[in-house]
């Protein structure tokens, strides 16, 4: 990192690498651009451009890599996937390995494609209600979200 810095004209030898607290769990706020040498570089223009292997080689099977911010489950479809998935695990679970060999990929083959629909339509009604600025956890907040969501039901029905 310091030689990468030096050549780009940005070390400063009153910085840490890392920012850390006692624990050593990394602590650079969001705010900070200079707070340690591992933050500059990330905010590096060809760092930020910069592809992982996975996505190198998803991306050489012109697969689509969306990539969303770090813990905002309730914006993932993916998560609430993994959670339907896990769940059925749970319920043919005989907590033997040999069972979690059968059972992992049997339960993600199951999953049915109109419930991942599903799963991505309550993602996108979660992004409209932050959008609309409703405060999560709010009666408001839900009201938006899961109300759209009978309206989508009720539709469905008539057909």
């Amino acid at each position: 990192m310091k030689q990468v810095l030096i050549e780009r004209g940005l070390y400063d030898r009153k910085l840490r690498a890392v920012c850390k607290d006692p624990k050593g769990k990394k602590i650079c706020r969001p705010e900070c651009v200079d707070c340690c040498y591992q933050r500059l570089l990330s905010l590096q223009q060809d760092f930020l451009e910069q592809k992982g292997k996975l996505q190198k080689e998803l991306e050489s099977w012109e697969h689509i890599i969306l990539i969303y911010a770090s813990f905002h489950c309730e914006l993932n479809f993916i998560e609430y996937f993994w959670g339907y998935v896990k769940h059925q695990v749970r319920e043919n679970c005989d907590y033997k390995m040999e069972g979690l060999m059968e059972n992992v990929p049997q339960a993600l083959s199951n999953v049915p494609i109109s419930t991942i629909w599903r799963f991505y339509a309550k993602c996108l009604r979660t992004m409209d209600a932050y959008r609309d600025g409703y405060i999560y956890g709010t009666k408001a907040f839900q009201h938006h979200v899961y109300k759209s969501h009978q309206k989508v039901k009720e539709k469905d029905v008539e057909r």
